[in-house]
């Protein structure tokens, strides 16, 4: 893995869209992209959650990446390995993964592998991640549990009201 620096002005596409972006857009800085070539290179990247998403750069020269997370094929909505073509005629960066979940939060390692394959029109098998995000967990719903402790809470109460109430408060009721 190496890194390559690339200018605010690269990703803005320069000129123009530069001076667009400056005026009224949002402000872009330059950005480190780690990226390898080498058939097999692993990055592995721990997170704590259940949602992840990485942003990588597309182009003329790049490959083929496999997706793991834990050690296993990240499985797409019908069961087949997800892999992720970052071919692309022109080079574009800041180009977003699709949100991978996972079906429990905790610590887990997502694995981006390069596959030494790539497109029939690239010229190389290059792969490129400048980022990745870690997003929060799905909250776990807990409300009918809650509702079930008051409703036991209250049984208690009404117990605790009709067998010693009357012996215990009586006196000051006269």
């Amino acid at each position: 893995w190496h890194e390559v620096d690339v200018s605010a002005s690269e990703i803005s596409g320069g000129g123009f869209f530069e001076l667009i972006n400056r005026l009224f857009g949002e402000s872009v800085e330059d950005v480190t992209y780690r990226q390898s070539d080498e058939a097999g290179a692993r990055l592995d990247l721990p997170f704590n959650s259940q949602n992840v998403q990485f942003t990588y750069s597309e182009g003329p020269d790049r490959g083929i990446w496999a997706i793991e997370i834990d050690g296993k094929p990240y499985l797409d909505s019908d069961g087949v390995a997800l892999t992720l073509d970052a071919y692309a005629s022109t080079t574009r960066y800041g180009v977003l993964s699709e949100v991978l979940e996972v079906e429990e939060a905790g610590l887990h390692i997502l694995s981006l592998i390069n596959t030494s394959d790539s497109n029939a029109d690239s010229t190389g098998t290059t792969i490129s991640i400048a980022a990745f995000e870690v997003m929060p967990a799905a909250r776990q719903q807990s409300l009918l549990g809650i509702l079930g402790m008051i409703v036991a809470l209250q049984i208690v109460g009404l117990l605790f009201a009709w067998l010693l109430g009357e012996r215990m408060f009586s006196k000051f009721a006269e």
